[in-house]
């Protein structure tokens, strides 16, 4: 339905306009609301409006009077289609259509010729065949949450950069989207992928691949992806990652958390990795070789059932290890030799001591031991350099060093759950008022 100019009770849809100042040269309106017809009088100094969660059914054809218009945002109605008054926002870079009930792609969008972000995620487009060959400016486009029977770049397009098709049922991926040739990010989590066929392989930009939540069990060929840098690929179903004889990736993120991983072995495919998370993995025992992978600054491994794990000692550039529920007694050895570390995570463990090797960590700045078995702590520890955030929460602690408080770097100390006396608590409380302290 479009909007007829002369019926007046329906402008009433539109009783509130948001004006909120996101680019140079905005007017400086208040944050106050106008009705619609207020609005029309000084159309032309709006260059965002805001129209999120009005209700509307349809978009006041009268939208034409805003000719500088750089964003839309009619996020959250019940519009279905879009009047042939839009493409008079010839100045339109943003619009947000997300969370209405559009069953179509409203491909007049397309005309726009400064038109770079759509976003219609959460509506009711089952079938999409976008020619998109002729839109030059458009580099974002989000169709998240659909559920699309049919998705085809119908011709090739070189300015897309970002593409998000999370949440669409998806069983493949579409061949066609290697039509997308520029494309750089790619959302594709929270489908029903079981393999990732070689609609990729001409993807020769792409730097980041989202395949979080979906069906796979075979880690993907991602060495013909020469530019990728970040790859996520958790809550899948992967068993091994072994990777001889394949080509050296470029990729700098790896996230695997809730796989069924048993076998890790990037041997030096890998070995530009800077951060990996394997944490969580719903199998028996993880067996691990980090041998290769010295360039790691930021390692999880939390909550797996260890096997036998190589190489931890090599990862001397590590500026983050999470340890957390792994079931250890005692500080690992390798943590000596981690001179750049700056978050150390050892929390939900059986630790009932802090050796003198920590004196080492000169550079550590956070420490989580949060549910250990701590009873003291050493002076080596107190007098970390750059300590500031200290998490010891439910341990065995009474009683603690005057030198952790005469510590100039310390910020914060969590100690809930501990057996501090009454006295002892009022005491450290009282003598530290500058520092953040929660019993």
């Amino acid at each position: 339905m479009m909007f007829n100019t002369a019926i007046s009770q329906d402008t009433q849809k539109i009783i509130k306009i948001e004006v909120r100042e996101q680019f140079k040269n905005q007017l400086n309106f208040n944050k106050q609301n106008f009705d619609f017809e207020e609005a029309l009088k000084s159309a032309d100094k709006f260059k965002s409006l805001i129209l999120r969660g009005k209700s509307l059914e349809y978009l006041d054809r009268r939208i034409s009077a805003f000719q500088n218009l750089e964003v839309l945002d009619l996020s959250n109605n019940q519009l279905s289609s879009l009047p042939e008054e839009i493409l008079s926002l010839k100045n339109l870079r943003i619009i947000n259509l997300s969370g209405n009930k559009f069953s179509d792609f409203p491909d007049i969008l397309l005309q726009l010729g400064k038109l770079q972000s759509i976003d219609l995620s959460r509506n009711n487009i089952r079938t999409m065949l976008l020619d998109l060959s002729k839109s030059k400016s458009l580099n974002k486009l989000i169709l998240s949450d659909n559920y699309a029977d049919t998705l085809n770049f119908i011709k090739p397009n070189i300015g897309i950069n970002e593409l998000y098709i999370s949440n669409c049922n998806l069983t493949s991926i579409p061949y066609s989207i290697s039509n997308l040739k520029s494309l750089k990010v790619l959302g594709l989590n929270n489908n029903k992928l079981i393999t990732i066929n070689h609609s990729l392989q001409n993807l020769k930009y792409l730097q980041k691949l989202n395949l979080s939540s979906n069906n796979i069990s075979d880690f993907p060929d991602i060495f013909v992806l020469q530019n990728l840098q970040y790859l996520d690929l958790s809550n899948n179903f992967i068993e091994q990652v072994n990777l001889q004889f394949k080509a050296k990736s470029d990729l700098q993120s790896l996230i695997l958390v809730h796989n069924k991983i048993t076998n890790f072995n990037p041997n030096d495919c890998l070995s530009k990795l800077e951060n990996l998370d394997l944490s969580n993995q719903n199998s028996n025992i993880l067996n691990a070789n980090f041998e290769k992978l010295t360039k790691l600054r930021y390692l999880n491994i939390n909550s797996i059932k260890t096997g036998k794990i190589v190489g931890l000692d090599n990862l001397t550039n590590l500026y983050s290890i999470e340890l957390a529920n792994l079931g250890l007694t005692s500080f690992p050895p390798y943590l000596q030799y981690y001179s750049q570390l700056k978050k150390l995570n050892l929390s939900y463990n059986y630790i009932s001591q802090i050796p003198d090797f920590i004196s080492k960590l000169k550079e550590l700045e956070t420490i989580m031991m949060i549910r250990n078995n701590l009873n003291q702590l050493s002076e080596e520890f107190c007098t970390l350099p750059k300590l500031k955030w200290v998490m010891l929460d439910n341990n065995n602690l009474t009683s603690l060093p005057q030198s952790l408080f005469s510590n100039k770097s310390l910020k914060v100390i969590s100690l809930r759950g501990n057996k501090f006396p009454d006295q002892v608590k009022e005491n450290i409380m009282k003598e530290n008022l500058d520092l953040k302290i929660s019993f």
